[in-house]
C-alpha cells in the first residue's frame, strides 16, 4: 500500500510541474493535455437516462484506452480549507460515492503558491489519495457524483504515465507524451470540443 511519503516522491518526480490539484493541468502541462466531452454537442449535464448511458459509456470508453482493462489506479480528491492555524479536516466527500473508500491524507498545500492574488496565508488545499482496482463500469457512481458537480476527483495511472480527470461536462486528460495525446485525439475525434481552444 503506498505511503504518503511515497506519492509525494511520486508526484514530484513524474509530475513536477504541477500539484496534485485538477484544473491546474491543462496550464502546466499543455502539450500533453486533452479534453474530451462527455455528452453530444457539448452538451454540460445529463438530463435522462440515455444521457446518463452515453456519459458512462464514454467516460469508461476513455478509462479502459488510456490504461487497459483492468489496472491498479490513484484516485486522488481533497478539500479546500480556509482557516487559521489549523487544518480543517472535515470531509465534503463523506456523502458521496466516495466514502467506502480508505484514504491516505497528504500534506495540504498553501494555494497562495498557486495564485497569490487570489488566496491568502490561511487558504489551503488538502489532498488524500486511495488506491483503486479499476474495471469497467466499477467508478460509475463516482462519475455520476462528479457530472453532477458534487465532487471533484482524478485518477493516476503509474504504469501509463497519465492523468485522468473528469469534470462536469467531460474529461481532462494528461498523457504521457504528445504522441500519445495526439493519437487519443484522432481516436475520439467526434468527442471533441468543437472550439480552437479545445475547451
Amino acid at each position: 500500500m503506498m505511503t504518503a511519503e511515497e506519492f509525494t516522491e511520486f508526484w514530484s518526480s513524474t509530475y513536477p510541474n504541477t500539484l496534485p490539484i485538477n484544473y491546474l493541468f491543462r496550464h502546466d502541462y499543455p502539450n500533453r493535455w486533452v479534453r474530451f466531452h462527455s455528452l453530444p454537442e457539448s452538451k454540460r449535464y445529463p438530463e435522462d437516462e440515455e444521457d446518463w448511458t452515453i456519459l458512462l459509456h464514454r467516460q469508461n470508453t476513455i478509462i479502459q484506452a488510456l490504461v487497459g482493462a483492468r489496472a491498479q489506479l490513484i484516485l486522488v480528491t481533497g478539500s479546500y480549507n480556509e482557516v487559521k492555524g489549523s487544518i480543517n479536516m472535515d470531509i465534503p466527500w463523506a456523502e458521496t460515492a466516495l466514502r467506502h473508500l480508505s484514504f491516505t491524507t497528504l500534506p495540504a498545500l498553501p494555494l497562495r503558491e498557486v495564485n497569490s492574488v487570489e488566496y491568502g496565508e490561511e487558504d489551503f488545499y488538502l489532498p488524500i489519495f486511495a488506491e483503486v482496482d479499476w474495471q469497467w463500469d466499477m467508478l460509475n457512481n463516482v462519475l455520476r457524483d462528479v457530472a453532477q458537480d458534487e465532487i471533484r476527483f482524478f485518477l493516476v495511472s503509474r504504469e501509463q504515465q497519465c492523468l485522468i480527470a473528469p469534470y462536469d461536462g467531460g474529461m481532462d486528460i494528461i498523457t504521457a507524451n504528445t504522441e500519445v495525446r495526439d493519437a487519443l485525439r484522432i481516436q475520439f475525434q467526434s468527442w471533441l470540443s468543437m472550439r480552437e481552444d479545445g475547451l
